[in-house]
């Protein structure tokens, strides 16, 4: 990364260092009436049980400052995760190389996983408010979380956005870190002026959008496939709710944020959303503590969990033209395997509020190739996958498709009399046929939709793609590629399990502890069999037998590894 002569990166250094501690040097440190010491004596650690004018003043006078400062670092990521997805979706403009494509796919990660921790940390600093951080443990956690911006920022990231900035004919993306710095204590939980001079694109910004409408962005990036994107929407609403004290808003937001993470299977986090949402909202009570007592109970039902999981993230994600009646069949599935779920009331109103929409669906689509000409009604219903409909639906589709006149035929005309009249054809016409698909161009949409899905980080679409191209003349970059996204993929899911494992050794309950370790050790167990061709078994396997160990001491009632 470039600096200007007149902004050295130590002073960089120094300005993000001042700009984290500022919040807690200037926060009380210093005793009324005392001049200044060079060295100030050390605070004790905040009492178990706070009085209500301790924990008050706590609040306002630590955890205020420095969870002002974390939403600021986490709205400063969320640009950068957008300008990183911007550069994603010009790739065909920018021209880019598959080693380029590569290395933005990193950078892109290496951002969310910032932004992930940076919001990790402020879930932490909210649910502890009970036995909070002294003054000391948080500005050590802020350093640690100031290094990893600092190596972010001096890596080879930035550069490569400069580079294809400037590749692309925009305007040079600025290289002073100024903006990059940290916010010493934003009045108010948004996106700093800052954040638009940071590696963004030139872009013209927008008026903010009210919660309503950005409530329906985040669904539209759900069913879209952009789940990332989606997540990241509502948890913005969640923080604008809290700050603007809209309790209803606020139960919404986290809902919906406990259930895309129990789809996800991240299942500790999502307990303890639906545990904070039991609270917030008494209406969802008797669905929060169902979703409660079933992820309690991971390390029994394990199985019926994860195939809850999978039917959870099709609901939020549903769109009727991709999957049909598939999560219909998915909620029939769950309940036919496991008939005395608790989760099992939950299916069966997922089953129907699904099969509404797609009934729905079914019908609009049926109506619309009726007022179709039949060429147009053709295409539209060899558009519609067979394999997302059920029997009777699919019989419905091959019958319109065959009450249609072929493409191209004419019209048959009727004389007075009623007797049809076979119309003479030139031979010329009657020798033309519909022209044969081009194989290498199937083959070649075929790879970029592979490529776009490995770019969009749906690297499970991206692998059955891949896996398309088997036997043909793009097999043998295909079966790379497929090894490449195996290991993106293996990668992406072995980072989610190391967070929960680094949760488990900072989790002070046993059973806590167990349940985050069983969690992760589930994700670890999954890469394994879904991407076995991903080159990192050696690295899971390792992980593993570190989870095994601490489990093993959990159950003997120490720890096997130093916290």
């Amino acid at each position: 990364m470039y600096f200007p002569p007149a902004f050295p990166c130590s002073h960089f250094r120094s300005l993000l260092l001042l700009s984290l501690s500022t919040p807690l040097l200037f926060s009380g440190c210093l005793p009324s009436g005392q001049p200044y010491q060079h060295q100030p004596p050390p605070l004790p650690a905040p009492k178990p049980a706070m009085s209500q004018e301790e924990q008050a003043a706590y609040t306002q006078q630590v955890l205020e400052p420095a969870l002002a400062t974390i939403s600021g670092r986490i709205a400063a990521y969320e640009q950068r995760l957008r300008d990183w997805q911007n550069v994603g979706s010009r790739q065909e403009t920018l021209k880019l190389t598959p080693d380029e494509i590569s290395q933005i796919v990193s950078c892109r990660n290496r951002v969310a996983d910032l932004q992930d921790a940076y919001k990790g940390l402020q879930t932490k600093l909210v649910d502890g408010r009970q036995s909070p951080m002294t003054r000391e443990q948080l500005f050590g956690t802020l350093q640690d979380f100031k290094e990893k911006d600092i190596a972010y920022l001096e890596g080879d990231c930035p550069q490569l956005f400069n580079t294809l900035g400037s590749s692309s004919g925009k305007e040079k993306i600025a290289a002073q870190p100024v903006p990059e710095s940290v916010p010493a204590v934003p009045q108010q939980e948004k996106t700093p002026p800052q954040v638009a001079q940071t590696e963004s694109m030139p872009i013209q910004q927008e008026a903010v959008a009210d919660n309503s409408s950005l409530r329906s962005q985040g669904m539209e990036l759900l069913k879209s496939g952009h789940e990332q994107e989606g997540r990241s929407v509502f948890a913005n609403l969640l923080t604008s709710a809290r700050r603007d004290g809209d309790r209803r808003l606020e139960a919404e937001a986290l809902q919906m944020l406990a259930d895309i993470e129990f789809g996800h299977q991240e299942y500790a986090s999502a307990r303890r959303k639906y545990t904070e949402l039991r609270r917030l909202d008494s209406s969802l009570a008797d669905r929060s503590g169902r979703y409660i007592a079933a992820l309690e109970s991971v390390g029994t039902r394990r199985d019926e969990l994860d195939t809850y999981a999978a039917l959870l993230l099709g609901c939020l994600t549903f769109s009727p033209d991709k999957a049909g009646f598939t999560v219909v069949q998915q909620a029939s599935e769950f309940i036919r395997l496991f008939p005395d779920s608790p989760l099992k009331t939950d299916a069966e109103d997922w089953s129907r509020k699904i099969e509404r929409q797609a009934e729905q669906w079914f019908s609009d689509l049926i109506a619309q190739v009726g007022k179709l000409p039949p060429e147009q009604a053709l295409k539209r219903l060899e558009q519609v996958p067979l394999d997302i409909l059920p029997l009777d639906k699919q019989d419905v589709i091959r019958q319109k498709k065959e009450a249609l006149p072929p493409s191209g035929a004419a019209p048959q005309t009727v004389p007075a009399d009623g007797t049809p009249v076979q119309e003479t054809k030139p031979a010329q016409t009657q020798q033309q046929a519909e022209p044969l698909p081009d194989p290498a161009a199937a083959l070649q949409e075929t790879w970029d939709k592979g490529m776009a899905a490995m770019q969009a980080e749906q690297y499970d679409e991206a692998i059955e793609l891949f896996a398309k191209l088997n036997g043909t003349e793009f097999g043998t970059k295909a079966a790379a590629k497929t090894e490449e996204t195996e290991r993106l993929a293996g990668e992406s899911v072995r980072k989610k399990a190391a967070g929960l494992f680094q949760q488990a050794l900072n989790a002070p309950a046993p059973a806590g502890k167990k349940e985050l370790l069983l969690s992760s050790k589930g994700l670890l167990e999954g890469i394994l069999r879904k991407y076995p061709h991903a080159g990192i078994e050696a690295k899971v396997k390792k992980n593993l037998s570190s989870v095994d160990r601490e489990l093993a001491a959990v159950s003997g009632g120490t720890s096997a590894l130093k916290p």
